[in-house]
């Protein structure tokens, strides 16, 4: 369900990228506009994998335990269903159950990290001065993929996943309001 929704995601960041190139190339810009779609590209590209490689270097996931069944459950056809077989298959659930536990609190905090380091990246790359034009879309891009990448963890709960989505809606209205209503375009001088 989340890689749909990532894919979405990215289709219509693609979308709005082509239609902001056309643009430019139709202002004059020419080829700088195409220019401009992947450097914007490059910069969100780079931004979502620097937090992902960082998030993989420095908090690595739980260790899955090792499925280590008894050497003499081959050797007895009696084994299977016998008071060893069942004594190690409990302490194997206890330790796959302790693993699941791990790993959602790994995929929570990896949410609570990434989630606000691209909150940050959308407010920055909306915030800056019109002048850091190429730089804006990218950085703005690369904290909605960030966002996007946070939400999407596997075992997060689904309540944080509701707020993160909510919250990435509210970001998103912003930042359309920001972009496209409220800048009025720089008179060029003649």
């Amino acid at each position: 369900m989340w890689g749909a929704f990532i894919g979405v995601g990215i289709t219509l960041a693609w979308i709005a990228l082509i239609a902001y190139g056309i643009s430019e190339y139709r202002g004059g810009n020419g080829t700088m506009g195409i220019l401009k779609i992947i450097y914007v590209m490059a910069i969100a590209g780079f931004l979502v994998g620097t937090m992902a490689a960082g998030i993989a270097a420095f908090y690595e996931a739980p260790q899955s335990p090792v499925y280590d069944e008894p050497a003499d459950a081959y050797k007895s056809p009696d084994y299977y269903g016998s008071p060893e077989q069942k004594a190690w298959e409990a302490e194997w659930n206890a330790k796959w159950k302790a693993h699941e536990a791990d790993l959602r609190d790994h995929y929570r905090n990896v949410f609570a990290i990434a989630y606000p380091i691209g909150l940050l990246f959308v407010i920055l790359g909306t915030e800056l001065k019109l002048r850091l034009d190429v730089l804006r879309p990218g950085l703005t891009l690369g904290g909605i993929a960030i966002m996007i990448y946070a939400i999407a963890q596997e075992d997060l709960p689904d309540e944080i996943r509701f707020i993160g989505v909510t919250l990435s809606l509210a970001v998103l209205i912003y930042v359309g309001y920001r972009t496209f209503l409220q800048r009025k375009p720089a008179k060029q001088e003649a």
